[in-house]
Protein backbone atom coordinates (compact mmCIF):
# COMPACT_ATOMS: atom_id res chain seq x y z
CA UNK A 1 0.00 0.00 0.00
CA UNK A 2 1.33 3.17 -0.58
CA UNK A 3 2.74 5.10 2.15
CA UNK A 4 0.94 8.14 1.38
CA UNK A 5 -2.09 6.78 1.91
CA UNK A 6 -0.98 5.20 4.99
CA UNK A 7 0.35 8.92 6.64
CA UNK A 8 -2.92 10.11 4.72
CA UNK A 9 -5.17 7.48 7.22
CA UNK A 10 -2.93 8.13 10.44
CA UNK A 11 -3.85 12.06 9.65
CA UNK A 12 -7.61 10.99 9.43
CA UNK A 13 -7.67 8.81 12.74
CA UNK A 14 -6.02 11.48 14.64
CA UNK A 15 -8.89 13.72 13.51
CA UNK A 16 -10.95 10.72 14.80
CA UNK A 17 -9.42 11.25 17.75
CA UNK A 18 -9.95 14.55 18.57
CA UNK A 19 -13.86 13.96 17.30
CA UNK A 20 -14.12 11.29 19.49
CA UNK A 21 -13.44 14.03 22.66
CA UNK A 22 -14.65 17.20 21.53
CA UNK A 23 -18.32 15.51 20.17
CA UNK A 24 -19.85 14.07 23.17
CA UNK A 25 -18.63 17.50 25.58
CA UNK A 26 -19.96 19.48 22.55
CA UNK A 27 -23.48 17.28 22.92
CA UNK A 28 -23.62 17.36 26.41
CA UNK A 29 -22.61 20.97 27.27
CA UNK A 30 -23.97 22.65 24.21
CA UNK A 31 -27.33 23.65 26.39
CA UNK A 32 -25.47 24.60 29.55
CA UNK A 33 -22.96 26.76 27.63
CA UNK A 34 -24.43 27.64 24.46
CA UNK A 35 -21.37 26.85 22.80
CA UNK A 36 -21.56 26.88 18.65
CA UNK A 37 -19.80 23.41 17.75
CA UNK A 38 -19.52 25.05 13.74
CA UNK A 39 -16.02 26.83 13.67
CA UNK A 40 -13.12 26.53 11.74
CA UNK A 41 -11.92 23.33 13.22
CA UNK A 42 -15.12 21.63 12.52
CA UNK A 43 -15.25 22.85 8.78
CA UNK A 44 -11.70 21.97 8.08
CA UNK A 45 -12.31 18.22 10.11
CA UNK A 46 -15.32 17.70 7.56
CA UNK A 47 -13.40 19.00 4.83
CA UNK A 48 -10.87 16.69 5.24
CA UNK A 49 -13.54 13.16 5.57
CA UNK A 50 -14.25 14.85 2.24
CA UNK A 51 -10.99 14.57 0.81
CA UNK A 52 -10.82 11.22 2.49
CA UNK A 53 -13.90 9.96 0.99
CA UNK A 54 -12.50 10.93 -2.99
CA UNK A 55 -9.21 9.16 -1.71
CA UNK A 56 -11.10 6.22 -0.75
CA UNK A 57 -13.06 5.53 -4.44
CA UNK A 58 -9.19 5.72 -5.73
CA UNK A 59 -7.43 3.33 -2.87
CA UNK A 60 -6.34 -0.35 -3.94
CA UNK A 61 -7.70 -2.51 -2.04
CA UNK A 62 -6.47 -6.40 -0.73
CA UNK A 63 -9.03 -9.34 -2.10
CA UNK A 64 -9.50 -11.14 1.01
CA UNK A 65 -10.02 -14.41 -0.89
CA UNK A 66 -7.16 -14.56 -2.91
CA UNK A 67 -4.59 -12.16 -1.12
CA UNK A 68 -4.33 -9.91 -4.24
CA UNK A 69 -4.26 -6.29 -4.50
CA UNK A 70 -7.61 -4.85 -6.36
CA UNK A 71 -6.31 -1.72 -8.44
CA UNK A 72 -9.58 -1.75 -11.05
CA UNK A 73 -10.48 1.51 -10.30
CA UNK A 74 -14.42 0.34 -11.20
CA UNK A 75 -14.25 -2.74 -8.62
CA UNK A 76 -12.48 -0.29 -6.02
CA UNK A 77 -15.82 1.97 -6.07
CA UNK A 78 -18.14 -0.71 -6.04
CA UNK A 79 -16.71 -1.89 -2.87
CA UNK A 80 -16.67 1.00 -1.77
CA UNK A 81 -19.65 1.72 -2.12
CA UNK A 82 -21.10 -1.94 -0.48
CA UNK A 83 -18.98 -1.18 2.71
CA UNK A 84 -17.78 1.95 4.45
CA UNK A 85 -19.42 4.82 2.09
CA UNK A 86 -22.22 5.52 3.53
CA UNK A 87 -20.96 6.20 7.25
CA UNK A 88 -18.26 8.03 5.77
CA UNK A 89 -20.64 9.88 3.73
CA UNK A 90 -22.80 10.53 6.53
CA UNK A 91 -19.88 11.57 9.02
CA UNK A 92 -18.16 14.19 6.40
CA UNK A 93 -21.42 16.02 5.84
CA UNK A 94 -22.09 18.61 8.36
CA UNK A 95 -26.31 17.80 8.44
CA UNK A 96 -26.83 20.38 11.25
CA UNK A 97 -25.22 23.08 9.63
CA UNK A 98 -26.81 22.53 6.74
CA UNK A 99 -30.28 22.05 8.51
CA UNK A 100 -29.46 25.51 10.17
CA UNK A 101 -29.12 27.08 6.90
CA UNK A 102 -32.62 26.02 5.37
CA UNK A 103 -34.54 25.90 8.54
CA UNK A 104 -34.55 29.16 10.28
CA UNK A 105 -37.12 28.36 12.94
CA UNK A 106 -35.38 25.30 14.61
CA UNK A 107 -35.63 24.14 17.93
CA UNK A 108 -32.26 24.18 20.30
CA UNK A 109 -33.94 20.70 20.77
CA UNK A 110 -34.42 19.86 17.40
CA UNK A 111 -30.92 21.04 16.70
CA UNK A 112 -29.33 19.15 19.43
CA UNK A 113 -31.01 15.91 17.63
CA UNK A 114 -29.54 16.66 14.63
CA UNK A 115 -26.09 17.59 16.38
CA UNK A 116 -26.09 13.70 17.50
CA UNK A 117 -25.57 12.61 13.92
CA UNK A 118 -22.29 13.82 13.92
CA UNK A 119 -21.20 11.06 16.33
CA UNK A 120 -20.64 9.01 12.72
CA UNK A 121 -17.05 10.87 12.92
CA UNK A 122 -16.45 8.77 15.98
CA UNK A 123 -16.51 5.49 13.70
CA UNK A 124 -14.15 6.56 11.73
CA UNK A 125 -10.99 5.58 14.70
CA UNK A 126 -11.84 2.10 13.86
CA UNK A 127 -9.65 2.60 10.02
CA UNK A 128 -6.84 2.28 12.83
CA UNK A 129 -7.10 -2.08 12.31
CA UNK A 130 -6.26 -1.31 8.70
CA UNK A 131 -3.03 0.72 9.54
CA UNK A 132 -2.03 -2.15 11.88
CA UNK A 133 -2.09 -4.68 9.31
CA UNK A 134 -0.54 -2.62 6.66
CA UNK A 135 2.53 -1.49 9.54
CA UNK A 136 5.90 -2.59 8.42
CA UNK A 137 6.72 -3.44 12.51
CA UNK A 138 7.95 -6.34 14.17
CA UNK A 139 4.89 -7.91 15.94
CA UNK A 140 5.92 -6.66 19.73
CA UNK A 141 5.18 -2.89 18.20
CA UNK A 142 1.61 -4.33 16.64
CA UNK A 143 0.99 -5.66 19.93
CA UNK A 144 1.66 -2.36 21.99
CA UNK A 145 -0.41 -0.66 19.74
CA UNK A 146 -3.43 -3.20 20.05
CA UNK A 147 -3.16 -2.39 23.89
CA UNK A 148 -2.89 0.92 23.55
CA UNK A 149 -5.87 0.94 21.15
CA UNK A 150 -7.90 -0.93 23.55
CA UNK A 151 -7.16 1.42 26.52
CA UNK A 152 -7.92 4.24 24.77
CA UNK A 153 -11.26 2.32 23.16
CA UNK A 154 -12.02 1.98 27.12
CA UNK A 155 -11.29 5.26 28.19
CA UNK A 156 -13.22 6.52 24.85
CA UNK A 157 -16.34 4.60 26.48
CA UNK A 158 -15.88 6.25 30.14
CA UNK A 159 -15.98 9.50 28.09
CA UNK A 160 -18.62 8.70 26.38
CA UNK A 161 -21.06 7.57 28.90
CA UNK A 162 -20.08 10.34 31.15
CA UNK A 163 -21.16 12.98 28.48
CA UNK A 164 -24.27 11.12 28.30
CA UNK A 165 -24.87 10.59 31.84
CA UNK A 166 -24.61 14.38 31.98
CA UNK A 167 -26.51 15.01 29.46
CA UNK A 168 -29.53 12.88 30.30
CA UNK A 169 -29.29 14.73 34.06
CA UNK A 170 -29.46 17.94 32.14
CA UNK A 171 -32.35 17.49 30.08
CA UNK A 172 -33.96 16.27 32.78
CA UNK A 173 -33.70 19.66 34.30
CA UNK A 174 -35.24 21.64 31.62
Amino acid sequence: MNPYIIKWDLFVILLAIYSCITIPLHLSFQKVLNIESNGFLSMFIDACFTIDILISFRTSQINYMTGGEIINPSEIAKNYLKGRFIIDFLSAIPIDTIAKWFFKDLTEENTLHLSAISCLKMIRILRINRILIYMNQSSDFKLWIKLFKMCFFLLLYVHITACLWYLIVILEKY
